[in-house]
């Protein structure tokens, strides 16, 4: 802090006064010493002295009585002028002292309050940046499992797109080769149809069935009869119907008797030529 000219002029003036003040009290005291001081005047006692009386009690003596109070006391000695600039020039030293701590503590309040703010100031900016960097993180976190899950789904789509079209070709070579089989089946079942082993499986059904036939005494020469055989795999007749029989109902019932007692029928040589639906000319006498 610059001092000012006018604090230089003031602190002489009151160094001045306080010098004289001093001097002032030491020579008012060399006054009061160097004054004569006023002997009392001494008082006369009379007394009587008495030898070998025996002691007489004495009374009590009175209890002093205090001193009288001053009604008004007496006023403080007025100050020299000295004394008056010496007083005024502490007190007002004193204020710029107070005021100068006033003004230190004010400043260090606004300095402790300006490091509060700024450390708050920082404590917000890091925290700030903290949840910056984190809100990234979890951004960037997000993102990746976002690709991650778009990567696995297209690699599922593909994965899926790719079993589907394995599985179409699979039904589709799977088509053609059943159709390949259909025909070849048909085609081995139109052959084997037309070929002598259809008489000759025939042939073998009817023999069993003439075996089996129990002629009934209505029957004539001659006997012929259409049957209309049902059959399951293994042979075994499930339905017989006798159509354009020439003979009786006997002969009628006696032929469908024989037939199912024919069953199982004979198996075929070639399993293409088994036939659930079959039908057989019934000629014993041929």
């Amino acid at each position: 802090m610059t001092e000012r000219r006018s604090d230089r002029v003031l602190a002489i003036v009151l160094s001045i006064l306080i010098h004289a003040a001093i001097l002032g009290v030491l020579l008012w005291g060399w006054f009061q010493y160097r004054r004569p001081t006023a002997t009392p005047p001494s008082l006369a006692i009379e007394a009587t002295v008495v030898h070998n009386a025996p002691p007489v009690a004495q009374p009590a003596p009175p209890a002093p009585t205090p001193p009288p109070e001053p009604a008004n006391p007496p006023p403080p000695p007025t100050p020299t002028p000295e004394e008056q600039a010496a007083q005024q020039a502490r007190e007002e030293e004193a204020a710029r002292q107070k005021a100068q701590e006033r003004e230190r503590a004010a400043q260090e309040k606004r300095n402790a309050e300006e490091q509060a703010e700024q450390q708050r100031q920082r404590e917000d900016a890091e925290r700030a940046a903290a949840e910056k960097a984190e809100a990234e993180r979890a951004a960037a976190a997000k993102a990746e499992a976002e690709r991650a899950a778009a990567a696995k789904a297209e690699a599922d789509l593909k994965v899926q797109q790719l079993a589907q079209q394995r599985k179409a070709e699979q039904e589709r070579a799977q088509r053609e080769a059943d159709l390949r089989s259909q025909m070849a089946s048909e085609e081995h079942i139109n052959a084997v149809q037309s070929s002598p082993a259809k008489a000759e499986y025939l042939s073998l059904i009817t023999a069993r069935i003439n075996r089996a036939w129990i002629r009934p005494p209505s029957a004539r020469p001659g006997v012929k009869c259409l049957l209309h055989i049902t059959q399951i795999p293994g042979g075994e007749i499930t339905h017989v119907v006798v159509a354009g029989c020439n003979g009786d109902e006997a002969v009628r019932q006696s032929v469908e008797t024989a037939a199912y007692r024919a069953s199982p029928l004979p198996a075929p040589s070639d399993p293409a030529l088994f036939d659930p639906n079959i039908d057989v000319t019934f000629a014993p006498d041929e």
